[in-house]
């Protein structure tokens, strides 16, 4: 029994890794997509695209428990914040104290800009 319990536990831990790389993965190509549209384009219609690429990407885990896109951003970066609920086999009380209930990640693009050469 116990080593069912440990098998378990080493399942979700897993799975949780991979499900926060996943996420790390779209937060950034997000990003990427923000901070390389044209800079004459509407910034926050470039944030509303990429916002619906990450959610594309992470497909019906980006639907259903995917928090609202957090942008931030100056004159250099794009900054893309990503928060859901972590996907488990383990109920809340067991996954909270092993800090598996939540990802949050966040992706930091530098701006693409228009080099001018004289």
């Amino acid at each position: 029994m116990v080593f069912l319990l440990f098998l378990l536990l080493a399942v979700q831990v897993i799975y949780h890794l991979y499900a926060t790389s996943v996420v790390t993965a779209a937060a950034h190509d997000g990003a990427r997509l923000a901070a390389g549209a044209d800079m004459t384009e509407d910034s926050a219609a470039a944030r509303a695209a990429a916002g619906a690429h990450v959610v594309e990407l992470l497909g019906a885990y980006g639907r259903e428990r995917l928090l609202p896109l957090e942008w931030q951003s100056d004159e250099q970066f794009e900054v893309l914040v990503v928060r859901g609920e972590s996907p488990s086999f383990l109920p809340a009380y067991l996954r909270r104290p092993l800090g598996m209930d939540e990802i949050r990640r966040t992706a930091r693009v530098r701006r693409e800009r228009e080099v001018l050469q004289s």
